[in-house]
């Protein structure tokens, strides 16, 4: 039984980290207001992959370059480890 149940949390734990950023719909990533008028170099995500385009609600300088991210956890994901999302 204690198996069953410590199986049945680390599925839901893992269920929580895999879609944590792969609701793809734009209600999730409406934090705030969407930006518009600012010169990213890149076209999507580099965490989630969503497109900026339609979804900029942060940006980050890094190595002296504009990224623009869907929502705040995507930048803080992305400032936690650039390398891994810099080498996509």
């Amino acid at each position: 039984m204690k198996k069953k149940v410590n199986f049945i949390a680390l599925s839901i734990f893992v269920m929580l980290l895999t879609n944590s950023c792969e609701l793809k719909n734009k209600n999730h990533f409406m934090e705030g207001e969407t930006i518009s008028n600012v010169n990213i170099v890149n076209e999507l995500d580099p965490v989630c992959e969503m497109p900026t385009s339609n979804n900029l609600n942060d940006t980050l300088n890094y190595q002296g370059k504009l990224y623009g991210f869907c929502s705040s956890h995507c930048k803080e994901e992305f400032k936690r480890n650039p390398w891994k999302y810099m080498s996509k």
